[in-house]
């Protein structure tokens, strides 16, 4: 600015702070407009700007010049935002998640413990099938449930017929709804099928609409809201429409891993793993989700099955390719010989993930960048999402949550599968999605307390 430092100072202040320079406080933030102390005009640059200044523009500055940089990003920032404060707040009072609370959510296993109770209010709690998610609130203009800034709310909540016609099929009996992939149906040496939601014993209570009556469901896992008499009627029931009411049921206790049990009887105690493969006649093997995603395998060369449960966890940890390395190594099997049918599990369209599992993801996998919607080049490379939070900050001074990805499960499994050497043509993919198809499947993200889906296969 040179000598056209008191001109400009004249005719942006209109002579109000003529021989004055503003001196940030070091509390400087967006909205804090009045932070500010008067100081004489001949007064030096505090080192701190000085520094920053150096850092951008690689020569030192004249005081007045990086204070007036200062004062211009100040005024701007918080006219821009001087509406935006009203909103913050309402928001902030409105029970909606703040940028902490979305840094680092952990998931735990399938048999986790949810803390909330009917008649509480919702809160941010630890959950198997969550990363991100926004808070389910009430519409203003109609009594049933929605996400908040939902872009499938629509489709969530009108019926659709099942997707894929080509290789997927309903059976209907007992009530109750059954999704079978057709070629595994053409294998007459097999049973198998993927629950839904409706015609159980379960009665489902929905949270948000309490005085409704309670939902029929046929919930197959054994949860904390549910009674174990009416789970297991619903699981025998599951087993008569699959024709397999006389085999044996075998699940396993869930923990996201990558641990797979070749079994060939009913373990005598209950087994912590995400895959089981067997070769034994009279065995119904079956794996749990509520938006994960299941995938079953059938060797017909050798009259071998597999059932496998995959979150980003297990998808991350190969284990759907550590299932067919096992198959392979103890019996022999040819991989591009293996019928897989991976069914239903939350779609690309619904499941935000965050920067951690963009990075996992890159880490392990080259073509990873397939699977994912949004910025995932720059998470995954590791770019800070926010280098500059003193000048994004709303109020009442957060930063702003950190920027997500979309991944879909399906087809990284279905990649992930192909690589391990199973035929594309053998491998059927479902596109349902379970959070958008609440009326047909249970969703965890969606719902919050809901049932459990069961994926089964056995040999006759």
């Amino acid at each position: 600015m040179g000598n056209c430092e008191g001109d400009i100072l004249g005719a942006e202040f209109g002579g109000e702070f003529a021989g004055y320079t503003t001196e940030p406080q070091h509390r400087l933030a967006a909205g804090l407009i009045g932070n500010f102390d008067v100081a004489p005009a001949d007064s030096v640059t505090p080192a701190g700007a000085q520094r920053f200044h150096c850092g951008f523009f690689h020569r030192e500055a004249a005081g007045i010049a990086l204070e007036l940089i200062f004062v211009a990003l100040a005024i701007g920032d918080f006219r821009g935002r001087e509406e935006a404060l009203e909103e913050g707040l309402a928001v902030a009072l409105d029970g909606r998640l703040n940028a902490i609370d979305l840094c680092d959510i952990q998931s735990q296993a399938d048999d986790h413990a949810c803390s909330h109770r009917i008649g509480e209010p919702r809160s941010t709690f630890l959950a198997d099938y969550t990363y991100n998610w926004e808070v389910k609130t009430r519409s203003a203009t109609r009594g049933t449930p929605r996400l908040r800034n939902e872009k499938n709310s629509a489709v969530a909540q009108k019926p659709a017929p099942v997707n894929g016609a080509k290789h997927w099929s309903q059976r209907r009996a007992n009530g109750i709804v059954v999704i079978e992939a057709l070629p595994l149906v053409r294998q007459k040496w097999l049973t198998h099928g993927f629950s839904t939601r409706a015609g159980g014993a379960s009665r489902l209570v929905d949270l948000y609409a309490p005085s409704k009556p309670a939902e029929a469901v046929l919930n197959l896992g054994f949860s904390e809201w549910d009674e174990r008499p009416r789970v297991e009627q619903n699981r025998r029931r599951f087993q008569k429409t699959l024709g397999a009411e006389t085999m044996t049921l075998v699940a396993l206790s869930q923990i996201h891993s990558d641990i797979i049990h070749v079994i060939d009887a009913l373990p005598e105690q209950p087994l912590q793993g995400d895959a089981l493969v067997t070769a034994t006649p009279g065995l119904l093997i079956a794996v749990q989700t509520a938006d994960c995603i299941p995938i079953l395998l059938a060797d017909p060369e050798h009259r071998l099955v597999a059932a496998i449960h995959a979150g980003w966890r297990g998808t991350l940890k190969r284990i759907a390719e550590k299932t067919v390395g096992r198959m392979r190594m103890l019996f022999g099997t040819r991989p591009e010989k293996i019928i897989a049918a991976i069914g239903p599990g939350i779609g690309r369209c619904c499941y935000e993930v965050g920067p951690e599992v963009a990075k996992e993801f890159g880490s392990q996998f080259e073509n990873a960048r397939e699977w994912f919607d949004g910025p995932y080049d720059a998470l995954a490379a590791g770019e800070d999402p926010n280098p500059l939070p003193w000048l994004t900050m709303m109020p009442p001074g957060h930063q702003p949550p950190p920027p997500s990805v979309q991944l879909d499960l399906q087809a990284a499994n279905r990649s992930i599968l192909k690589n391990a050497g199973v035929a594309a043509k053998n491998i059927s993919v479902s596109d349902l999605c379970t959070s958008c198809r609440t009326d047909l499947l249970f969703s965890y993200r969606r719902e919050k307390t809901t049932g459990r889906l069961m994926a089964a296969i056995g040999i006759k």
